[in-house]
């Protein structure tokens, strides 16, 4: 049996309309709101504060659900709109994308995850972890240069990166010397 592509949560029943995450004690109720009168979901995180979002509507889709399905424009789109209204949840959700990206990678044709690892780096410009998952792809497909061109990229808004600047001398010489095979290079 595959493992799902969208993570799922084990939800335990604590009270009439309260969970409770088997994953991390998060406690997520499902309740009305008095203004809108829509069902919310609402999460008391371990500080006592709350979080919540309306209920997604027939015509809505998570951004990694629209990953999933292959709509990277609209994937992309969403991300900037989560993003718009939840700065602070940018950086943690740049591991889950990359994730399911993997993911995907072994059930669909390498090629395919491209145009999604480049999304990646557009959302995440300031991230590392997308940045070297696209070299990693290039790497893999064995295209040094373009490797090389996507570090050289990231330091556009990264230049006091150090470790992209190592990486671009390190395949630089392995590409002078012809030794791509035997270099040992860190991602």
């Amino acid at each position: 049996m595959k493992e799902p592509l969208t993570p799922r949560q084990e939800m335990f029943k604590v009270a009439e309309n309260e969970f409770i995450t088997k994953s991390n004690d998060t406690k997520v109720s499902f309740l009305k709101n008095a203004k809108t009168g829509n069902i919310e979901y609402s999460v008391r995180m371990p500080n006592g504060k709350f979080w919540g979002r309306s209920r997604l509507t027939d015509k809505e889709n998570l951004p990694l659900d629209l990953v999933i399905l292959g709509q990277v424009a609209d994937a992309e789109k969403a991300y900037k709109k989560f993003f718009e209204e939840r700065p602070k949840f940018k950086a943690s959700s740049e591991l889950a994308l990359l994730k399911t990206i993997k993911k995907l990678s072994k059930q669909r044709e390498n090629d395919s995850i491209l145009p999604l690892l480049k999304m990646s780096t557009r959302l995440y410009s300031n991230g590392k972890y997308s940045w070297k998952a696209l070299v990693e792809y290039f790497l893999q497909k064995g295209d040094k240069e373009r490797a090389i061109q996507t570090y050289e990229n990231a330091l556009n808004f990264q230049p006091e990166n150090k470790q992209f600047k190592q990486q671009i001398d390190l395949l630089r010489d392995c590409i002078a010397l012809k030794l791509m095979n035997e270099c040992s290079y860190e991602i």
